[in-house]
């Protein structure tokens, strides 16, 4: 029996992408060319030992509480980085920070304080929690903001937004 790429099942057929010799059936996360599918923020999101980032801003100068999980994915945070990007007009970036963490057990929460040089109002601020190889741990999703707020939870929140 010679499967062609289509279930022998009315019900669940097999989705195979590419083509000739690439034509495979992609799972996870990513499609055949690497790209990240819908699932890959929640899956991040899911794994994560970061549990929420509260950010207030005062002129530019950001003081974020990275707040670690008490359950599973739930250990030690070393080595790990706050990465900021300040975007300005055009959505452009044109600033861009990291700062070292210091070591978080599970369960604690940290301060850090991220301060960019722009003088001006960004139109967003977005962050991300790096592992010490660089990849990002936590990336929360987005919400827009008005301008006019000063203090911004950011458990479900992925940047700071002065866009309507």
């Amino acid at each position: 029996m010679t499967l062609t790429g289509t279930s022998t099942s009315a019900t669940s057929p097999i989705q195979a992408e590419g083509v000739g010799a690439l034509k495979q059936n992609v799972h996870g996360v990513v499609d055949l060319c690497g790209a990240q599918k819908a699932s890959y923020d929640v899956l991040r999101r899911e794994s994560s030992p970061v549990e929420s980032l509260t950010v207030e801003n005062r002129l530019n100068t950001f003081k974020l509480r990275l707040q670690t999980r008490h359950d599973v994915p739930a250990f030690t945070l070393r080595g790990y980085k706050l990465r900021g990007t300040f975007y300005g007009p055009g959505d452009l970036p044109v600033e861009r920070h990291e700062v070292e963490l210091p070591e978080i057990a599970a369960g604690n929460e940290a301060t850090v304080d991220l301060i960019f040089s722009q003088s001006g109002v960004p139109v967003r601020v977005k962050f991300d929690i790096l592992r010490p190889i660089g990849f990002s741990v936590f990336r929360p999703f987005r919400q827009a903001s008005k301008a006019s707020h000063s203090k911004s939870q950011m458990s479900s929140a992925n940047e700071i937004s002065n866009e309507d």
